[in-house]
């Protein structure tokens, strides 16, 4: 039985063998806005301090809200940054501002002390664009990942083709990078289909490696081999399918190997 996106991420988050379709996971998208103190002789740049908040967990984006910026004291600024936040069900959004968001703010983010906390609302209305992440993973990845070259690009089963029908490498020369050499950009749809139902590491595995994925992209392309014998196969960078598809980024790196058997 092939098993839908939905299908293998439900799989996944509960272990149980058929899951219904149409049921939902209740991952629910809140945002706060935090008003802090600023050391700027301890602090690193905004950037800096955006990434180390988006560092938190349960959080997917985080946006300083530049107008609200003043000098509170030579040496200190006061600044307000907007975060957005994800919890499962019915859990208490207020206890996660005050018992996990702003203690780790304070305790983890150098230089800065949290001095102001708006009320928490809930952002998402559709709790399956959550499921993936939606737009808001999207915007974390992209703002840390290097712009890469966009290519018009063959689908993976044209590319088998070709190499099938007359030995032809669609793709034979890498574009280099500053960071990795690939062949072409995939859409993660495509790349999906070749997963494995399960995802191989643990959930506490899924969960590290995700939100290092979120902040700092992907750090190598995914391999993808055809064989003249009809076959496609995932052979290297496996995880990052996963982590894309969670997170709605559309698509990925690959680097095609061309094989008689795969």
């Amino acid at each position: 039985m092939k098993l839908n996106s939905t299908e293998k991420w439900f799989r996944y988050l509960s272990g149980e063998k058929i899951i219904n379709e149409k049921r939902g996971i209740d991952l629910r998208l809140y945002k706060v806005t935090l008003g802090v103190v600023v050391d700027m002789d301890k602090a690193g740049t905004d950037a800096q301090i955006e990434n180390q908040i988006r560092g938190i967990e349960g959080v997917t984006t985080v946006s300083h809200i530049s107008r609200s910026q003043k000098l509170v004291v030579t040496g200190a600024r006061y600044r307000e940054y907007e975060i957005k936040f994800e919890i499962y069900g019915t859990k208490p959004r207020d206890s996660y501002r005050d018992l996990v968001l702003v203690p780790a703010v304070s305790k983890e983010v150098i230089g800065v002390k949290v001095v102001e906390r708006s009320r928490v609302e809930e952002v998402g209305k559709d709790i399956n664009e959550s499921l993936y992440g939606g737009a808001g993973y999207a915007t974390a990845y992209k703002r840390n990942m290097p712009e890469m070259p966009h290519t018009p690009a063959l689908t993976i089963d044209a590319v088998l083709a070709d190499w099938i029908d007359g030995a032809v490498q669609a793709y034979d020369t890498p574009m280099n990078t500053t960071d990795m050499a690939y062949h072409v950009m995939v859409p993660v749809d495509e790349l999906w289909e070749l997963c494995g139902r399960y995802y191989r590491g643990s959930r506490q595995d899924f969960d590290g490696r995700y939100q290092h994925f979120i902040r700092y992209g992907s750090q190598k392309p995914v391999f993808v081999a055809v064989g003249r014998n009809g076959r496609v196969k995932l052979t290297g960078n496996e995880d990052d399918v996963w982590f894309a598809k969670k997170s709605g980024l559309r698509e990925l790196p690959v680097f095609f190997s061309y094989q008689r058997q795969v």
